[in-house]
């Protein structure tokens, strides 16, 4: 359960944080000119090429403005909103905007969005978000005693803040191509990034995750696609390539952060089960982390199973026989 941070100001130091983390992810900046229907606004955006990400800020009568983009603008071209991180710092409640701050119960503040993501087009909007949005989300309880679901954006305080919040947009952008009918392929053969950070979730007591899952999914996606395979995931499968004339799953790759015994029994019968489904010649991959002992390798090779090995430093992940595949 997470709690609307409805101080103003608690909510302005979050701001100035929020901000300053964004300076520091800032390569460059632009002058561009800021559409959103019918209008366009002169401004200074920043940019961050390899989040491939752009994004502004300005202090408005009631609300912070944040809009951010997932298509780099050229100097002095159009920059097309893909989302708004805008949020109230005056009235009551802080909560009502479309986003917020708000603590979990280990204090950790998070950025949420209720998925209100309007476009000015027909379908798009909070009902299209949730239906089609599949990163971390949670219950917030509300002033006025209502529940109600929101995204969870990042952890503002993590190092790896910026990239949450980029993978966050580009989800949206996601999103928004396949509600308006841009988005090519079928639907369940298209890569949804996922969420990496500290997140808690519940059980009889609150456990804090770290979790580099998403960060690990999310660059091999990028590697595959770029030597050219069709890459996709859904709710179950974390990637799988296909064929991209017959539209065929090859391979199926399940993608696991520690070597416990659960996480490897895990595995296999991930691999084993949503296999069934999958054509009977296609490949089963265990993605694991670099110190996989060899004995375990050739166990899952009398299952059918290859291991592709990964080495993650910070954010940067290395992966092993890449070439395998």
């Amino acid at each position: 359960m997470l709690l609307p941070i409805e101080d103003q100001d608690q909510l302005e130091k979050l701001h100035k944080y929020f901000v300053k983390t964004l300076q520091n992810a800032a390569q460059e900046y632009r002058d561009v000119r800021i559409t959103y229907q019918p209008r366009q606004e002169p401004a200074s955006v920043a940019i961050n090429k390899e989040l491939n990400l752009w994004w502004h800020h300005k202090k408005q009568p009631d609300h912070y403005w944040g809009p951010f983009g997932s298509k780099l603008p050229e100097k002095n071209g159009t920059a097309h909103i893909t989302v708004n991180i805008t949020y109230k710092h005056k009235g009551t409640p802080l909560s009502r905007g479309s986003c917020f701050f708000a603590f979990n119960t280990d204090k950790d503040v998070l950025l949420v969005h209720t998925g209100d993501i309007r476009g000015g087009v027909k379908g798009v909007g909070k009902n299209g978000f949730w239906k089609h949005y599949r990163g971390p989300s949670e219950m917030i309880w509300l002033p006025n005693g209502k529940y109600q679901q929101v995204a969870i954006v990042g952890t503002l305080k993590s190092p790896l803040f910026a990239r949450e919040l980029s993978d966050f947009v580009h989800h949206v952008a996601e999103i928004k191509d396949f509600l308006k009918g841009k988005r090519q392929g079928l639907s369940g053969f298209a890569f949804n990034p996922e969420f990496y950070g500290s997140y808690s979730y519940q059980l009889p007591q609150t456990v804090t995750v770290q979790s580099n899952h998403g960060l690990i999914v999310n660059e091999l996606t990028k590697r595959l696609k770029a030597k050219g395979l069709g890459v996709g995931n859904d709710q179950k499968m974390d990637i799988f390539i296909f064929n991209k004339k017959n539209e065929k799953v090859t391979h199926l790759l399940e993608v696991k952060t520690k070597l416990s015994t659960q996480n490897l029994y895990g595995a296999i019968v991930q691999l084993q089960f949503y296999g069934l489904t999958l054509p009977k010649n296609h490949k089963k991959i265990f993605v694991a982390p670099i110190d996989i002992k060899k004995e375990v390798i050739d166990a899952l090779k009398k299952l059918k199973i290859s291991v592709i090995t990964f080495s993650l430093s910070g954010d940067k992940v290395r992966f092993f026989n890449l070439g395998s595949l």
